[in-house]
């Protein structure tokens, strides 16, 4: 009889097996959260999209599962994107959009960014690289554009757009996240927002992004 063979060992390790740190703390009894954001990180790499947001008040570990999300992102070859926005930026249009795109796509060579910005992702590159943000009639047209753009930079390398503080982004950015997340279904694209859900001022900031991600696993909340 041979010998059994030893199980695949998976990229989710236990809150007792982390670093002694406050990330390792905050991770402490949110074995939900993790599995959703490693399945999420599974899917990616095998070339389908998801939608992660995690609302809570502060202090319950969001910013801690978005670098648990990191790390396991580190050990694949995925595009990885972040932004966090701080209470002054609210009224920056598209800055959050800008944050996350503009670096690879001003980073890649001509040729390559030609191909980035063919057809309609061209208007991406108009806000990206000139910082012309368009009026509120156009909003929707820079959405479908940025849909294009993570679509082509996707398919080099898979593409993470990570968010944290989102309760501090900018309208129009939380809509063209919306506008993604209603459409990834065949795009190796992983959205991972994280937000404040008990600050007044926030004034729901992740409704258009959460009501996009709801019943489309996985979505979870963190909680008390």
């Amino acid at each position: 009889m041979g010998a059994r063979p030893l199980p695949r060992r998976s990229n989710l390790r236990l809150a007792s097996e982390l670093p002694s740190s406050p990330v390792r703390a905050s991770l402490i009894e949110r074995a939900v959260e993790l599995e959703v954001l490693a399945s999420a990180v599974r899917r990616l790499t095998e070339g389908a999209g998801s939608v992660v947001v995690l609302e809570a008040p502060a202090g319950l570990g969001k910013t801690a599962l978005l670098e648990h999300a990191a790390t396991l992102l580190g050990g694949t070859d995925v595009l990885v994107r972040r932004a966090a926005p701080g209470p002054l930026e609210r009224h920056f249009s598209f800055g959050v959009v800008r944050a996350l795109l503009e670096s690879p796509l001003r980073e890649a060579p001509v040729q390559e960014r030609e191909h980035l910005l063919e057809g309609a992702a061209a208007p991406a590159g108009t806000l990206l690289l000139e910082g012309t943000a368009p009026g509120a009639d156009g909003a929707m047209a820079v959405a479908h554009s940025v849909l294009w753009l993570c679509a082509a930079l996707a398919e080099k390398r898979p593409l993470a757009l990570v968010v944290d503080d989102a309760q501090w982004a900018d309208r129009s950015s939380l809509e063209v996240l919306a506008y993604l997340a209603r459409r990834i279904d065949d795009l190796p694209l992983l959205i991972a927002v994280a937000a404040r859900g008990d600050d007044p001022r926030a004034a729901s900031a992740l409704c258009s992004a959460s009501s996009a991600a709801c019943g489309r696993p996985p979505c979870c909340t963190p909680s008390a």
